[in-house]
């Protein structure tokens, strides 16, 4: 090969690599996965900012008025931020939203332009009265009056201008729906009771549209690059359109393209040319050559998620001439179908993660859910992100979508941390809320949970993971903190290899056994009756922190006799733990006389049978011990728990416990790290790894595709740790790496369990088996960002009722996940 033809081999490749998408180039044998916008490092994130007419709430803004909201406006952006206008029962306001918003807490500013323009000689608005908007200014419209404002820079009071403009529509019925086709000379398209009329020189001349004639006309829209025309009667849709090149009228019968009532919205998407039409039955978009195609409620989440559209919006001011978004008014929040070149998607906004509601609350639990039926939306571009704002009587939403990345999110949730997790010197777990969603009223004292050691633990994983990467001396001060927090939990029970759940000071708390500590220094009480999700807690915190976290001889020789400690507490005791009464703990039984013999714990013989012998092997390849390597011998040798393992998991479809979930996948996370970080001089314990290996593979594998169509966060990355460290698979991993960069990108920034129910939507497909709650569940994974379920030892399928909005969990999950992928080499 000449220069010449190696050169022109070097730009073709290099022009694959820029503009390729999704494709797969292979180099000298080797293939490497270009990714496409579903996993590049920049995603669109959704961050609410909800406003409360009467502040029913203390977590939501207080609007400066409680009157009816009417209808909701953008003025456009300038300097000072997106100017938006909303027209109440009695004034109209005017609000300034921070543009480079994103994530950052800038304040909205709110004027009342009524009390400073037009006050003296305006009556009262009501829902028959049309607001509508440019960048420069606005028009209010009814049968009484008719009111035009200027002003080139709409923040400054003193620049508005309003000229008296001749009222002509006195005469007309009642205003349905307007529309300005040309701001310069105010010429308008006004349907009314009695049909569709056109303005003329500056509204001087006003003209009835006889094609359609005096009929009642609902809506309008306008086509502002063809100047297409569509109108809505009750009996049919009529199009001002070219045909047969002419311009000219042409009309469909509603009962022959829509089903239900006539349209009562209507929107042109001006990227596509096409003509989205909405009503309380279906939605229908028609295209450039008048072919519609009928948008029903369906099965699956490539449907719309809730019906009864009451008005439709489209995106016409995005620069982004590859994607559009067409927003969608409903009886029950507000839907969003957003198309791209690659991909098309619907979203929902319902609940109030993202709307403000009023509901009845008894004993912190929502009693019915608030009404968020939509009364307006208009869409609005912030640089470089949509920003839709949603009002319903209540108040408005303001949703931002900012384009993030994945280390802002990472910044956004440690902040979250800090100071509302950290408690008890180190243990990281979800808080209790005494309001409403009201983050400023989370409980400084006393707020533990259940079972704090397994939930600290991630924290203590995802900080182990972190600071292998950054080599940071804060990263390690913080997560040896964690670890110290974890260790504590078994110093404070007074019994070797003991762990607690969780501690409290000074006091006992309700519920559960708890018992006053005897060997520490300060008034400790601690929670016991330890399960064995609790010690699996405590094995993969001493498991990373070994690893990864300890730096030094002395810290990695207190690692390893922690984990000592804790499995020869089991193996001495028969495989069973005992409480510091000298009671067995409920759940504390790997005992092959329970699991292998016992009815009442067949149920518990898969996992529990993968935990002790997972924590065997990560004991021994850490001690040396060879206790725990005649404990796994045995086991296998005479109790058969390799077979055991192979069937992880035996449930009915109406009896799955994801609780049993995080047992089993925490021990192969055990089994699989530490697999992976075995010497060449580890002779022994590589070869009892190698030894379960095949029953592990066939029993992860068949854990693994159960579970992976709910896209966990933490279950992805522990698949993808075993295909990259165990068979060594490190190419085309896309399989697991984009199901978890999308879950990744769902989830939400609040992590609030907000109110949630789904019952309503459209687009599930009901599980003909209800849950082991006795509720129903949906077959179809409703998107993290419209869900309220954070943590997998729940049903992320339950559609019943569920969320209180009187906690926050803590972001450990989110975070484990990132810095695993990260540790993969998956996120740079």
């Amino acid at each position: 090969m000449n220069q010449f033809s190696l050169s022109l081999l070097l730009v073709w490749l290099l022009v694959v690599l820029i503009i390729g998408g999704m494709k797969e180039v292979n180099t000298l044998g080797s293939k490497i996965v270009l990714h496409n916008d579903d996993t590049n490092f920049l995603f669109e994130q959704v961050s609410p900012e909800i406003w409360s007419i009467n502040n029913a709430f203390t977590c939501w803004n207080t609007l400066p008025f409680q009157d009816e909201i009417l209808q909701v406006k953008s003025l456009g952006i300038n300097s000072h931020g997106v100017g938006l206008l909303v027209l109440t029962s009695n004034d109209l306001y005017l609000a300034i939203v921070p543009s480079k918003k994103a994530l950052s807490s800038d304040v909205t500013k709110w004027i009342n332009l009524s009390s400073e323009l037009f006050r003296s000689f305006i009556p009262n608005f009501d829902r028959l009265t049309k607001l509508r908007t440019n960048n420069n200014g606005f028009i209010i419209v009814s049968n009484s009056y008719f009111i035009y404002c200027k002003n080139q820079d709409w923040n400054n009071i003193d620049n508005w201008s309003c000229p008296i403009v001749n009222n002509i529509f006195q005469s007309l019925s009642t205003i349905n729906d307007i529309v300005v086709t040309d701001w310069n000379n105010l010429q308008l398209l006004v349907g009314t009771n009695s049909g569709l009329f056109i303005t003329h020189n500056y509204l001087q001349q006003i003209e009835l549209v006889k094609d359609i004639g005096t009929v009642p006309v609902m809506a309008v829209s306008y086509n502002t690059k063809t100047t297409d025309i569509a109108a809505s009667t009750q009996t049919k849709l009529f199009i001002y359109s070219t045909i047969h090149q002419r311009r000219v009228w042409y009309a469909f019968a509603n009962s022959g393209l829509i089903d239900g009532p006539y349209a009562n919205s209507l929107a042109f998407d001006e990227i596509t040319n096409i003509l989205w039409v909405s009503n309380t039955a279906t939605m229908i978009s028609i295209n450039f050559n008048n072919h519609f195609e009928l948008i029903r409620f369906g099965s699956g989440l490539d449907s719309i998620p809730y019906n009864t559209s009451q008005l439709v919006v489209v995106d016409n001011i995005s620069k982004n001439q590859l994607q559009t978004s067409i927003w969608f008014g409903t009886k029950k929040g507000a839907v969003r179908y957003k198309k791209s070149l690659h991909k098309e998607e619907w979203s929902y906004f319902y609940g109030s993660r993202y709307l403000p509601e009023i509901f009845t609350i008894v004993n912190k639990t929502v009693a019915d859910n608030g009404d968020q039926e939509i009364i307006d939306l208009c869409v609005n571009h912030c640089y470089n992100y949509e920003m839709t704002v949603v009002a319903t009587k209540h108040g408005l939403s303001i949703l931002h979508f900012p384009i993030i990345s994945y280390d802002t999110k990472e910044q956004h949730y440690n902040n979250i941390v800090f100071p509302r997790h950290w408690r008890s010197g180190g243990l990281v777990t979800q808080i209790s809320l005494s309001k409403f969603g009201d983050l400023n009223s989370w409980n400084k004292w006393n707020d533990t949970t259940d079972n704090d050691a397994l939930w600290s633990s991630y924290f203590v994983v995802y900080k182990s993971l972190q600071y292998q990467i950054t080599n940071n001396s804060n990263d390690k001060q913080i997560g040896w903190k964690a670890y110290e927090a974890i260790e504590f939990l078994l110093n404070v029970t007074c019994v070797t290899g003991y762990t607690a759940r969780t501690i409290n000071l000074n006091y006992p708390l309700h519920g559960g056994k708890w018992f006053k500590s005897t060997c520490t220094s300060d008034n400790w009480y601690f929670k016991s009756d330890a399960s064995s999700d609790t010690v699996s807690g405590q094995i993969v915190s001493h498991v990373f922190a070994y690893y990864l976290l300890a730096d030094n001889h002395n810290e990695k020789t207190r690692v390893k006799r922690n984990l000592y400690n804790i499995l020869h507490y089991i193996v001495k005791n028969g495989f069973l733990l005992y409480d510091v009464d000298g009671e067995r703990t409920k759940w504390g039984v790997w005992a092959p006389q329970f699991l292998n013999n016992n009815p009442n714990f067949y149920g518990e013989r898969g996992v529990n049978s993968l935990e002790i012998v997972s924590w065997l092997l990560a004991t021994y390849s850490i001690t040396g011990d060879d206790e725990f390597k005649d404990a796994f011998l045995y086991l296998i040798d005479e109790h058969f728990y390799d077979i055991n393992i192979v069937n992880q998991k035996l449930k009915k479809p109406a009896e799955v416990n994801y609780s049993d979930d995080q047992l089993s996948f925490l021990p192969y996370f055990i089994y699989f790290f530490t697999f992976s970080q075995l010497t060449e001089e580890q002779h022994s314990a590589r070869k009892l790894y190698e030894r379960i290996l095949p029953v592990i593979k066939i029993s992860f594998e068949r854990a693994y595709d159960y579970i992976k169509k709910e896209r966990s966060i933490v279950w992805n990355v522990i698949y993808g740790l075993y295909k990259e460290k165990i068979l060594q698979q490190r190419e085309d991993n896309v399989d697991w790496v984009n199901p978890t960069l999308q879950s990744l990108q769902e989830w939400p920034l609040s992590l609030v369990d907000w109110p949630y129910y789904a019952n309503h939507r459209t687009d599930i497909q009901i599980d003909p088996y209800k849950s082991r709650g006795n509720t129903l569940q949906s077959l179809n994974l409703i998107p993290y960002s419209e869900n309220t379920f954070l943590r997998w030892n729940g049903n992320p399928f339950e559609l019943d009722e569920k969320g209180s909005g009187y906690s926050e969990d803590v972001p450990s999950y989110w975070l484990l996940s990132y810095w695993t992928l990260k540790y993969l080499g998956k996120l740079q």
